[in-house]
C-alpha cells in the first residue's frame, strides 16, 4: 500500500472523482476520433481503399520479415512491378 502522505488540502474521494471524470472525457474524445477516421475512410474511393489495405499488409509483412527503419531492405517484400531478385540485389 502507498504510504506517501497526502498533499495539504487533497481529498481522496474528490481526486478519484476528478480522475474518473477525466477518463470518461478521454473515452468520449477517443470514440469521436474513431468515428471521424471511419467517416474519412468511407469517403475514400474503393480503389484508394484497396491501395491503403495493400500498403498496410505490405508494411505488416515487412515487419514480420524483420525490415526496420535502420535496415528497410532486410526481409522486405518487393513493390508492385519490382521483382524479388531486383529488390534483394539492392541490398548487396
Amino acid at each position: 500500500m502507498d504510504s506517501t502522505p497526502l498533499q495539504d488540502g487533497m481529498s481522496v474521494p474528490e481526486e478519484i472523482k476528478r480522475r474518473e471524470d477525466r477518463i470518461a472525457k478521454i473515452k468520449v474524445a477517443k470514440r469521436e476520433m474513431e468515428e471521424r477516421a471511419q467517416a474519412r475512410y468511407e469517403r475514400v474511393s474503393p480503389e484508394k481503399q484497396e491501395l491503403l489495405l495493400l500498403g498496410q499488409a505490405r508494411l505488416a509483412l515487412n515487419r514480420a520479415c524483420g525490415a526496420s527503419i535502420e535496415n528497410p531492405m532486410k526481409g522486405s517484400v518487393p513493390r508492385r512491378g519490382e521483382s524479388y531478385k531486383t529488390n534483394h540485389a539492392k541490398q548487396n
